[in-house]
């Protein structure tokens, strides 16, 4: 039974984390995604059943996302998911693991803030450190491993509980920062999405953005070099990423 559904960046849903009771009720105005997240909740419970009926019907579609897309939601509905954004998780939500948890079954993990690198540990600064779960070196503990050892890896991991709402996870690159390491940080980027949908789903669960509290964060090692208003800025807000900052302040 699925206790828990994450939906980002699908048609005119931006993002929705639905924690379902024994009676959930969408209610919103016209147009704004009720339905396709009813949908994407039946793709949910029935895939197998939905998968064989198109097989009884010999309706094939091989790996093409584009043409399954239109046989499930309709024709001409394919644009509603975003190749490079679009997210669907969805999980039991009391099996949802801790950050810390799942650190400790993973290289390279400490408590709090004790597996980023003294150099950059000042770089992040929480009111309280109470607050911060876990951490791991994911750049560390993958750089060895076949095939991750030649592919753009992501620096951080690091679990932390808001004041208000569960926990999260917040991932960061200490990178340069200047426009010519734009399409290093996205590639980097990409890969942790990738990374996160393949083999930590748990994690990814724990992956969206709440108030103040970003998923993903660049701290710039030596300035910020990139204008607000070029191309490479607009690149960075086209995959969700903010800008770099030099000090990353969590409340």
């Amino acid at each position: 039974m699925i206790e828990r559904i994450r939906v980002h960046d699908v048609g005119p849903i931006r993002e929705a984390d639905v924690r379902f009771g024994d009676l959930t009720v969408f209610v919103g105005p016209q147009a704004t995604g009720k339905s396709i997240l009813l949908q994407l909740i039946k793709l949910l419970l029935d895939k197998h059943a939905i998968h064989a009926t198109l097989g009884h019907f010999s309706i094939e579609w091989g790996s093409n996302l584009k043409a399954f897309l239109e046989l499930y939601f309709g024709e001409g509905m394919s644009s509603l998911w975003n190749g490079k954004q679009s997210r669907l998780i969805s999980g039991k939500a009391k099996n949802a693991l801790r950050f810390e948890s799942y650190a400790r079954r993973r290289p390279s993990k400490r408590p709090g803030k004790g597996a980023i690198e003294g150099r950059h540990r000042n770089r992040v600064d929480c009111g309280s450190t109470r607050r911060l779960t876990g951490s791991i070196a994911l750049d560390a503990a993958l750089a060895r491993q076949l095939p991750y050892s030649r592919q753009p890896r992501w620096d951080y991991g690091l679990g932390y509980e808001p004041p208000q709402g569960s926990e999260r996870a917040i991932w960061i690159e200490v990178h340069p920062a200047a426009t010519s390491n734009v399409k290093e940080v996205v590639d980097k980027l990409n890969w942790l999405r990738n990374w996160l949908r393949n083999e930590a789903s748990d994690l990814e669960l724990m992956s969206g953005a709440a108030p103040n509290v970003p998923s993903y964060v660049w701290i710039a090692t030596s300035g910020v070099h990139i204008p607000r208003n070029s191309p490479q800025a607009r690149k960075l807000n086209e995959y969700g990423l903010r800008m770099p900052v030099e000090l990353l302040r969590l409340p």
